[in-house]
């Protein structure tokens, strides 16, 4: 199921460590995307 499911952190607090958890876990588990707000995009 986890190709149609996103992964979300919709916290404007989190760091750049809990973001890259996120994206290891959503590679891990084969998600869909990976959702966070945009002051994460582009990547710094």
């Amino acid at each position: 199921m986890a190709p149609y499911l996103d992964h979300t952190l919709l916290d404007r607090q989190a760091g750049r460590e809990r973001v890259e958890a996120l994206c290891d876990e959503a590679d891990r588990w084969g998600c869909a995307a990976v959702c966070v707000y945009p002051v994460w995009l582009p990547w710094p």
